[in-house]
């Protein structure tokens, strides 16, 4: 196990007294576990949990998969979606894994993102130790830039399809950007609730609402499909970046 693979060196008393944690020299670190010792003012049960999961992990990008596999072939696509897929799982499953263990080896209940990337450089390989104190900025910039990245692409995708919508009932001819301010207006309302506990409800009718979506989407898509042998399964490599980008995007 991975748990037992990762030997890190404690860094020291100043940070687990700063942070609440305990002493990391003690002998009773291995019974230690920071799950037990988290106090949430707001906690989220395992279903609220889930909920939260599926309506930060499914969103407008499925919509957005014919276009990569028209990017990348059918065969390449249905290959490296796969292979993409198990890299992102991994990847995550060895964030959340080290994580803890840095959370173990500190006696203390949590860390955030770039506390975990400062503290895994100062207690990893010598030749990392000089970038662990401008990795927390580093981190925070990239979250920053995924996020806004994110939050940019629905903003469209919501207007793009209210103004369809729009345009259709009310015979109306608004810019995008009229739509796009328009809905700042609830984006921003639904934006300042921070506790997950009081956004699992609106959670809980997205998902409903996107699984209907899809389900519409879906059996229009099935209709008439074209024989599998006549599609592409193989494209050229000057598109295989889009396919790229899509599939993590999805």
């Amino acid at each position: 196990m991975a748990n037992e693979s990762l030997k890190l060196e404690p860094i020291g008393k100043k940070y687990n007294d700063e942070k609440g944690g305990g002493s990391t020299q003690s002998p009773g670190d291995d019974d230690y576990d920071p799950h037990l010792h988290r106090n949430l003012e707001h906690p989220t049960s395992n279903t609220e949990t889930i909920i939260h999961l599926l309506k930060g992990s499914l969103g407008t990008g499925i919509l957005a998969m014919p276009e990569a596999f028209k990017n990348a072939g059918l065969l390449t696509g249905f290959v490296f979606t796969i292979i993409i897929g198990f890299i992102c799982t991994y990847c995550l499953h060895v964030l959340v894994n080290a994580q803890y263990i840095l959370c173990k080896r500190l006696k203390i209940p949590m860390l955030t993102y770039p506390e975990s990337m400062k503290i895994a450089l100062e207690t990893g390989p010598p030749g990392l130790r000089g970038f662990a104190r401008m990795s927390p900025l580093l981190v925070d910039v990239f979250l920053v830039l995924y996020q806004l990245g994110i939050c940019c692409v629905y903003v469209l995708f919501v207007a793009v399809n209210v103004q369809s919508v729009c345009n259709e009932l009310f015979k109306v001819d608004l810019d995008l950007k009229i739509y796009m301010l328009t809905l700042l207006i609830p984006f921003v309302l639904i934006n300042s609730i921070r506790n997950l506990k009081l956004l699992a409800p609106f959670s809980i009718l997205a998902n409903i609402i996107t699984f209907a979506s899809f389900a519409v989407v879906l059996y229009y898509i099935f209709q008439d499909l074209p024989p599998i042998g006549e599609l592409p399964q193989f494209a050229g490599l000057y598109t295989f970046p889009l396919f790229f980008g899509t599939t993590l995007f999805a």
